[in-house]
This record gives structure tokens, sequence and C-alpha cells, in this order.
């Protein structure tokens, strides 16, 4: 058995989640940044984003910006083919709205 915050060695660790707060920060971050990653290679705006959210007190790096960028834009896809069957599951996901407003007219 380990104290509480150390990890065994060779043991994956728990994934790092996104509180909302954190996730509403990087949707608007990503946002303001939206027609810059339009282009082919985002590498250096994922950075930007990663460092605009620890200016803000965040500490995500551009791995998990793209990571978690790629998995909104999958959930925000995933919730656009369920409406058709069941409308009311947009409901229940509350960053529907705002990631419509970035994906909306690019899908």
């Amino acid at each position: 058995v380990c104290p509480v915050g150390q990890v065994r060695p060779g043991l994956p660790t728990a994934r790092n989640l996104w509180t909302e707060t954190e996730t509403s920060a990087l949707i608007d971050q990503w946002r303001d940044r939206l027609n810059d990653l339009s282009q082919k290679r985002n590498a250096r705006v994922y950075h930007e984003i990663g460092h605009a959210l620890r200016l803000q007190g965040y500490q995500r790096t551009a791995a998990e910006v793209k990571n978690k960028i790629r998995n909104l834009t999958a959930l925000y896809r995933n919730y656009l083919r369920t409406s058709l069957t069941t409308p009311c599951s947009i409901l229940d996901w509350p960053y529907f709205k705002r990631i419509q407003s970035l994906l909306g007219s690019t899908l």
C-alpha cells in the first residue's frame, strides 16, 4: 500500500481530468484561435492555448490541449448523430451550444 499521493512504480496513473472551469477556459481559447487551427500544422497553436491556460492557473500541456479539443469535437459529433433519434440528449451536455458555435459550420 502506498501513502496517499504516491504512485507505485510501473502502474499506470489516473487520468488527469479536466474541471468544468478548465474546459470552459479551453473553449474560450479555442474560439479565439479557431482560424489558426484551420491550418494543417497546429502544434504552435496548441502550445499557445496551453500557455494561455497556464496564465489562468491551469497546468495543461499542448498535448493535453490537443487531446481535449479532439475529444470535445468527437463528443460534439456523437451528440449530433444521437440527436437524430433522441433530441433531448443534446441538452445533457453542457458544452454543446458553445462547441456548436465553433464547429457548426465546419462539419
